[in-house]
């Protein structure tokens, strides 16, 4: 399990029961396991102080919510909380940690149906701490997910993929920008952007007229625009923070070559004097370049971008 910065970046976490000092506790060895979440965290004991400080903090997007045997939440208490973070047209997630299996039951027929809803663990489940820190990161993760496929639903993904496979070896192409991005430290938009990029990069602009029903599609093609016009070694050789964006030219441009037959040469070049001090992407590529080279001597003569 690796917990990288940018994970944690674009939404913050509740942690909310009604048995005293249970979501202090909590909070505080999620904080001891994963030292990057006490920024996000914050524990309450009472519905309406987590619904005023949702309601301050709009980036409150993540629920864990203790269920015991007398819990008395009113039954709309999460979707209240939850809604500021919605009124900004994100989806919120709801994990929640039953004290008893009687607790997993009736949190299930209370909560069954809500839509935010990722899962319901038994509290005795989480006692090791290594089961909490998977438990943390596999909760994170789901969130993650949840917000990429209200961003972008995973059928007008598909479609650009289906579309973007036309025109090239869209399989490797996406396996080389998961090569090249697979050590960044990445939040959930710029994953994101890398699983859209390959086909958005590879569509012709004469076919781009299908993003014209996906804002999510237009925005993520406008990002990477600026980019397109960069060299490659303006591209390689940046030490900016956008190594995500960077990371699927990279991608696509060294895959263009290779259509040429100048991918090896290209990617030497590129790589030329690279060591521990050079930069990200160039330290990436040098390191992952006989990976590269092997998945386009294996994709010959299926590309054509």
């Amino acid at each position: 399990m690796v917990f990288k910065r940018k994970m944690f970046e674009d939404a913050r976490a509740v942690i909310l029961s009604e048995k005293p000092l249970w979501a202090a506790q909590l909070e505080e060895r999620m904080a001891d396991l994963v030292p990057a979440f006490e920024s996000i965290i914050d524990s309450f004991e009472t519905y309406l102080t987590a619904y005023e400080h949702c309601s301050e903090n709009k980036k409150v997007g993540m629920f864990y919510l203790h269920f015991t045997n007398t819990t008395q939440l009113p039954t709309n208490a999460i979707d209240e909380c939850a809604s500021p973070f919605e009124s900004i047209e994100c989806s919120a997630g709801l994990y929640i940690i039953a004290e008893t299996e009687k607790a997993f039951a009736s949190a299930y027929k209370a909560y069954g149906q809500n839509p935010r809803l990722l899962k319901i663990v038994l509290e005795s489940d989480l006692k090791q701490n290594q089961s909490l820190k998977k438990f943390i990161h596999e909760s994170w993760k789901a969130f993650e997910n949840l917000q990429k496929l209200t961003a972008l639903p995973a059928d007008e993904l598909d479609f650009i993929t289906k579309l973007a496979s036309r025109f090239t070896n869209i399989e490797s192409l996406i396996r080389a920008t998961q090569i090249l991005s697979a050590q960044l430290d990445k939040n959930w938009y710029e994953e994101l952007l890398l699983e859209a990029s390959p086909a958005l990069l590879t569509i012709p602009e004469q076919q781009k007229w299908v993003l014209n029903n996906s804002k999510s599609l237009q925005k993520i093609n406008e990002i990477l625009d600026p980019y397109t016009k960069l060299s490659l070694n303006e591209i390689i050789s940046s030490k900016d923070q956008d190594h995500a964006i960077r990371a699927a030219i990279l991608a696509h441009s060294i895959f263009s070559e290779a259509a040429k037959g100048n991918a090896e040469s290209i990617i030497n070049e590129l790589t030329q004097g690279a060591n521990s001090f050079s930069p990200t992407l160039k330290r990436i590529l040098q390191k992952e370049k006989m990976n590269i080279i092997e998945l386009f001597t294996e994709a010959k003569g299926k590309i054509a971008i």
